[in-house]
């Protein structure tokens, strides 16, 4: 697994250009990619079960309980 992060400020484009290199990039990824939007997290102690949620890795039900 990889995983990529962008950071900056509000309004630049990274949500655009995260959307175009997933698409561009999805044919050399077997197992695909996914976007996972952390714009509404407020506690990084949430950042990995949102991922894990987003990618399958849990189901929503387990997700903060």
């Amino acid at each position: 697994m990889r995983l990529l992060t962008l950071l900056g400020p509000d309004g630049v484009g990274k949500t655009r250009v995260s959307l175009e290199v997933a698409r561009q990039m999805r044919a050399d990824f077997a197992d695909g990619v996914s976007f996972v939007s952390l714009a509404s997290i407020h506690d990084p102690t949430w950042v990995p079960s949102t991922i894990a949620q987003v990618i399958g890795l849990i189901e929503a039900s387990a997700k903060r309980m």
